[in-house]
């Protein structure tokens, strides 16, 4: 450990044994012990990345390995066509209401954090022959949070009949994130249809004048991104980001942008409503998003129409 990779240091561990295996490390006086269980055969997943609400994975793969007893190496255990169970686990929210998730077009069942034992759903996955030996997997779920993938199979003998014996996998967690954001008001004549201070954007408010403003997030349809006609995703509560933009009129006749009174706002179950104000005249759009969540980048995304904001 030194100042230069600050104070991290990587470990890689073999063991060609299938055992439960203590791990700890200890230095100055303080010490912390991990448990790493090592199979003789199981599941690999390849690494998931993070996902946007409703839109297909790309590809992800998973591969049946087992230890070959005279090297320590792995070789596969699976090829062709195969039954394989998968379960869905909700690690924030630790449970997923009514999202729903497929994994190559089929359904596949949730479980809330830390459920014993997983409820699981069968899918039919394809191995393919010695060259490939992985099955590929397009993920899809409607919801925000963060999840982790497990599977697992029943192995059978050579006669297909099964020998009582599974074996198991389990993915890294990842997280789904909104497609995006829908800005609006409840209050009368919030938005204009085009930019500019004609007769096509209506008065809405004066200067300084508070009106109430609501985030909504949104998963993805398709490529639209009037995320105002998406469908909520309920499972995502968390502070998000906001700021504003001058369009009419311009810096250079004489527009300022002034301040927004909002620079984020929390939303819970998706949706968050609030008191906000411009401090100046003009014709603004909203935007929504940018900031962390569970960790990662949420969509900087948003739907809010145009603004108009009459002097004081």
């Amino acid at each position: 450990m030194s100042s230069n990779d600050s104070g991290q240091v990587k470990l890689l561990l073999s063991n060609t044994h299938a055992e439960l295996t203590n791990i700890t490390v200890e230095s100055e006086g303080v010490s912390q012990t991990e448990s790493i269980n090592f199979q003789a055969a199981g599941f690999v997943f390849s690494t998931i990345p993070n996902q946007v609400a409703a839109v297909d994975s790309g590809v992800i793969t998973l591969q049946a390995v087992e230890t070959v007893l005279a090297t320590g190496t792995c070789q596969s255990l699976l090829l062709n066509p195969a039954d394989v169970d998968l379960a869905v686990e909700c690690i924030s929210p630790n449970n997923c209401q009514s999202a729903v998730t497929t994994v190559t077009g089929n359904g596949v069942v949730h479980n809330i954090l830390a459920s014993a034992p997983l409820n699981y759903s069968t899918v039919g996955l394809d191995f393919g022959d010695a060259s490939s030996h992985t099955a590929p997997i397009i993920f899809n779920y409607n919801d925000a949070g963060s999840l982790r993938l497990y599977a697992r199979y029943n192995l059978k003998d050579a006669g297909g009949i099964d020998t009582g014996n599974q074996i198991v996998g389990t993915s890294n967690d990842f997280v789904t994130i909104p497609a995006g954001f829908c800005i609006e008001s409840p209050d009368a004549n919030w938005q204009c249809s085009t930019p500019g201070l004609t007769s096509s954007c209506s008065a809405f408010k004066e200067a300084g004048d508070p009106f109430d403003l609501t985030v909504t997030a949104k998963r993805a349809n398709g490529g639209s991104t009037d995320y105002c006609n998406h469908v909520t995703t309920s499972n995502f509560s968390n502070a998000v980001a906001l700021s504003h933009n001058l369009v009419s009129p311009t810096a250079i006749n004489g527009g300022q942008a002034g301040t927004f009174s909002l620079a984020s706002m929390t939303l819970s179950s998706g949706v968050g409503t609030t008191s906000a104000s411009f401090d100046e005249m003009g014709v603004f759009t909203v935007t929504a998003g940018g900031n962390d969540y569970l960790l990662q980048n949420a969509a900087n995304q948003y739907f809010s129409k145009y603004w108009s904001v009459l002097p004081e």
